[in-house]
């Protein structure tokens, strides 16, 4: 009996089983490579991805005031400045005030030489005596028949001009004082001892604080949107004299002028009864005047914005940290917020302080990680 068939069977068979463990063993150490190379190709796109650290917020859903940005300044209202002055020409011999300080009506702010007030007043009076002397006589005479009763009716003239120059020298005398006729604040004293002065010429001005008033300039389109009674929101101006600066209160819009100045714009006067801090006169402010209310409109921070060549997009972060670019159009802004008109629906986070620094693909990292 032979075995040789038997034999060859299960070389064959051995033959076979290691063939298959050997592509086994390819295909395993095939499967291997390429999960390592997958690994390691995953680890350098992770090692590409920039990463930006950069602040987000949520864009919402929200009313939007309308609003128009505007500059102005702090005036004195109706009645609420003064600025007394020498009734003729005379010297100074006394500033009895200072710049800032708090003054009552009435009260004496500068002194003057009245030397030349007391002169005017001798000659008013003689002017006065010799037109009535005047008078009596011609009346004696037009009572003899001699002078016609046309002299005695100018002689009367005379005396009633010259009474009227005594009361003006009286007057002046009065004022050798210069008083303030208002309470308020001095704001500005442009007079010395000695110093000569012309009359009617101010040289102290006083500010009664809680008379002071604003007044906005508007371009004449804006001034057709505003309505007496609007809200505004006060505020400083910067050190370049544009908005951005502190909070001053609220004020509401009294008077709307119904002409355009020499600048071209339209003057809005506005109260501003309670404010952060005393408003001084001549300062400059802004202010926002609430027109109108956009309802449930997309809200997002101004600084989400970010302008490129084809338009205004934000940077939508998703789920993993990835920045999408995402183009908006933009309708109202305030000073902090933007209205969206298309390109975001509400609750995306968008990319806001840093915006500018980041490119769609990069990964976003909050402050502090």
């Amino acid at each position: 009996m032979s075995f040789a068939p038997d034999r060859s069977r299960r070389a064959t068979s051995l033959l076979r089983d290691r063939r298959g463990w050997l592509g086994l063993a390819v295909l395993a150490i095939a499967l291997g490579a390429f999960l390592v190379v997958r690994a390691r190709h995953g680890e350098s796109e992770a090692e590409d991805t920039p990463i930006v650290t950069a602040e987000t917020a949520l864009a919402r859903v929200a009313d939007f005031p309308v609003t128009i940005a505007v500059l102005g300044t702090v005036v004195p209202g109706p009645g609420a400045e003064a600025r007394p002055a020498a009734p003729a020409p005379t010297r100074v011999t006394g500033v009895l005030v200072a710049e800032g300080d708090a003054v009552r009506a009435g009260q004496p702010l500068v002194a003057l030489d009245v030397a030349v007030f007391q002169a005017q007043l001798e000659q008013a009076q003689a002017a006065l005596a010799a037109a009535a002397e005047s008078r009596r006589r011609l009346e004696r005479l037009v009572g003899q028949g001699i002078a016609p009763r046309k002299e005695l009716e100018a002689a009367a003239a005379e005396e009633a001009q010259a009474r009227a120059a005594l009361a003006e020298a009286q007057h002046n005398q009065e004022l050798g004082t210069v008083r303030s006729p208002i309470a308020g604040i001095v704001t500005e004293v442009a007079v010395a001892v000695g110093q000569p002065v012309e009359a009617n010429q101010p040289r102290v001005h006083v500010v009664d604080p809680a008379g002071l008033a604003i007044v906005l300039r508007l371009a004449p389109d804006d001034a057709g949107r505003v309505a007496p009674g609007a809200d505004v929101a006060l505020s400083t101006t910067d050190a370049a004299g544009a908005a951005g600066g502190a909070g001053l209160g609220n004020g509401t819009v009294i008077g709307i002028s119904g002409a355009v100045d020499a600048t071209g714009s339209v003057a809005a006067r506005v109260a501003a009864p309670r404010t952060a801090r005393r408003l001084l006169a001549g300062e400059s402010v802004t202010g926002r005047i609430t027109i109108g209310v956009h309802r449930h409109v997309v809200v997002v921070p101004v600084t989400a914005l970010v302008p490129g060549d084809e338009g205004v997009h934000v940077f939508v972060v998703a789920a993993d940290s990835i920045a999408h670019e995402t183009p908006v159009v933009v309708g109202e802004r305030s000073d902090t917020d933007a209205e969206i008109l298309s390109g975001l629906r509400g609750g995306e986070r968008v990319v806001t302080a840093g915006a500018y620094g980041v490119s769609a693909g990069a990964r976003i990292r909050g402050p502090g990680q």
